[in-house]
């Protein structure tokens, strides 16, 4: 569900919340960095690290919960996952019947459904342990940082494959339908906070040379929702020619497929079809062409992100008040017992079928669209 994530918020949210961090006198220690740190990257008597989970029902959580345990162990923690099953509420009573418990664990990694109305338990749980809020930005001081995806950015990036789909598309002599190409967006589940992160960096990319939008609709979250939102939205726009199609997720993309294959659409070949994070969908429709290309948000990689920060966190009680991109490299950077930033993202560059096999921290694009 991280498909779901992070900016206009990003900006304005962040500004607030690190303001708030450095100057907190609420929850002692946490957001301001003021708690003793174990010293080292291993763990120490206290070895265990909860997971709060907004829902283990999709592909992309359970890569991030399993990646998380790995990196985990390699310093001596285990993982406990508590799940929420997409509810906030339920959420907050599971922070509630966790903290009853009287135990003390050595971090949190915390998702809450709702950022702002997880804040109260944000605090609670701030005041047992270091807290790392992933997936959502916090919307209050109590989390130490955040680790995982800038939303904007995965839109960026679907905004340079729809500008490369284009210059393809010109190159084999395709006629466009309009002034730049008409291009179809379907969006994700409507309240999810990645829904205008993603639009605005798509906006950013392509000021400069933009599409005619036809259409902005409703596309859901996977390949079934994403099919129903086609095969609706391509039958009333199909007379207008559909040249560019853009599809919030790998999951919605792959479901335009079949949408598009029924509806006589030619993927790859008169109409371009463009994903958004990779972790739910088939990345052979990527390989074979039929979807241009999609962007690496991968939930293993999100897992080792989320875990470094807490562990760094741990061993030195401090959090510098910087925000850094951590970049693609064929191997996972070392790990170093220093303080990590209070914002972290994790890259997400652009998969195409040519460049699949490309190693981003030791697994491959495919592999880490995959779920490996």
């Amino acid at each position: 569900m991280r498909g779901n994530r992070v900016v206009a918020a990003l900006l304005a949210g962040a500004v607030a919340w690190t303001l708030a961090g450095c100057g907190s006198s609420g929850d002692p220690g946490r957001a301001s960095g003021t708690e003793a740190g174990t010293g080292s990257l291993e763990a120490k008597d206290n070895k265990e690290i909860v997971y709060i989970s907004i829902g283990m029902s999709n592909a992309y959580d359970v890569a991030y919960r399993k990646s998380a345990k790995a990196e985990l162990s390699r310093y001596g923690y285990t993982l406990t996952t508590l799940d929420a099953n997409f509810d906030q509420s339920k959420s907050d009573q599971v922070v509630q019947q966790y903290l009853a418990t009287g135990k003390t664990p050595a971090g949190f990694l915390w998702q809450p459904v709702d950022p702002s109305a997880g804040a109260n338990s944000s605090r609670l749980l701030a005041r047992r342990a270091p807290v790392l809020q992933v997936s959502q930005l916090p919307r209050s001081d109590a989390a130490f940082g955040y680790a995982a995806t800038n939303q904007e950015a995965v839109g960026e990036q679907m905004g340079k494959l729809l500008l490369e789909a284009r210059a393809k598309a010109t190159s084999m002599g395709v006629k466009l339908h309009s002034s730049g190409g008409n291009l179809l967006y379907l969006d994700g589940t409507p309240g999810s906070p990645a829904l205008d992160d993603r639009y605005r960096g798509i906006m950013k990319a392509t000021q400069s040379a933009p599409f005619t939008m036809i259409s902005r609709a409703a596309g859901g979250f996977d390949s079934d929702a994403g099919y129903k939102a086609a095969n609706t939205t391509i039958p009333q726009f199909k007379g207008e020619g559909i040249d560019f199609i853009v599809a919030f997720n790998l999951g919605v993309a792959s479901g335009a497929v079949r949408a598009a294959q029924q509806n006589g659409l030619a993927l790859g070949q008169s109409t371009f079809l463009v994903a958004g994070d990779c972790g739910t969908g088939q990345m052979s429709q990527v390989a074979s062409g039929l979807i241009y290309g999609t962007v690496v948000q991968s939930g293993y990689v999100e897992g080792l992100v989320s875990a470094r920060s807490l562990v760094q966190r741990i061993a030195t009680g401090k959090t510098t008040p910087d925000t850094v991109t951590l970049p693609v490299s064929a191997t996972e950077p070392p790990l170093t017992a220093t303080p990590p930033s209070q914002v972290t993202f994790m890259d997400v560059p652009a998969a195409t079928a040519t460049n699949l096999d490309t190693r981003y921290w030791g697994v491959t694009y495919n592999e880490a669209c995959s779920g490996t």
